[in-house]
């Protein structure tokens, strides 16, 4: 997949924290999909020069519409200079109103709703013939939807916050160690295994897995101990108990360990930041 630089246009409160949003949102998928908005521009530049360039390296447009700007001409403009320089689309992005309600030129353009499924359809036009990571998805949807939802600038900002912190968990977040209190257990037993994480992001919600990996593929979970944890910049420790059940058979197992983003205990809506798959500890059973 090529790089695409992705020019997404706002007017209004609520269009920017959309804006805002996907901005942080859509890399997260792919880094070939660049995003920038008029507010990149640096102070002291001028503007109108700085937009232009920016529309002049476009490969493609996103138009974020929402009841307050439907008549907007700065916006009706944009569209209309996107269309002639862009090589790719130009698709209005219509949040909390019907696509029915576009009116003028805009109205030329297809439109997706911002709902899940018409989010899907933009984020697949964007990636072109390749598919989203079918976990990343059903994860990073949650955020993306408080900002699409939101029905006050508090509840927009903070999920806009947690949209970039998770853009910056993915780009940073390295699991440095695993650590188990025994490497010996009996039937029963609870050990503890400590999470040491390193991340640029700061305060953001992810969920720690372990299971141990026996002979003949044997695999214990104990899902009502996954533990949420709140990371923290920098390199921190967090910590998770795994009980070993009552009817473990004896023998040696691998202990396996990850850090999850998304609905906790449910991989199938969840997004692994990072794991370590074995890790360096075997637990022999008695």
């Amino acid at each position: 997949m090529a790089p695409q630089k992705i020019f997404i246009a706002w007017s209004g409160d609520r269009s920017q924290f959309v804006a805002k949003a996907l901005k942080f949102w859509l890399p997260c998928f792919s880094p070939d999909l660049i995003p920038s908005m008029s507010v990149d521009i640096s102070p002291g530049r001028r503007w109108s020069d700085e937009l232009v360039k920016m529309w002049d390296s476009t490969s493609a447009g996103i138009l974020c519409l929402t009841e307050d700007n439907l008549d907007s001409l700065w916006l009706n403009f944009e569209a209309g200079v996107l269309s002639r320089s862009v090589a790719g689309s130009v698709i209005p992005y219509v949040v909390g109103i019907p696509v029915s309600s576009i009116r003028g030129p805009i109205s030329l353009f297809h439109a997706v709703p911002a709902t899940q499924s018409g989010t899907l359809e933009l984020l697949n036009g964007l990636m072109e013939s390749r598919e989203p990571n079918a976990q990343m998805f059903p994860a990073f949807w949650p955020p993306l939807s408080r900002v699409l939802q939101a029905d006050s600038s508090k509840i927009a900002e903070a999920a806009v916050d947690e949209i970039e912190n998770l853009y910056k968990a993915l780009q940073s977040l390295t699991l440095r160690d695993v650590c188990v209190s025994s490497e010996r257990a009996e039937p029963g037993d609870v050990l503890d295994v400590t999470y040491e994480i390193e991340t640029a992001a700061h305060d953001i919600a992810v969920w720690l897995g372990a299971n141990m990996w026996g002979e003949n593929e044997i695999r214990i979970f104990n899902i009502e101990e996954d533990e949420i944890v709140s990371i923290r910049r920098g390199s921190h420790r967090y910590k998770r108990r795994l009980t070993v059940p009552s009817t473990t058979p004896s023998g040696r197992y691998q202990l396996n360990a990850e850090v999850f983003y998304g609905e906790k205990s449910k991989p199938d809506n969840s997004y692994p930041l990072q794991k370590q798959w074995p890790t360096q500890h075997t637990i022999d059973v008695q």
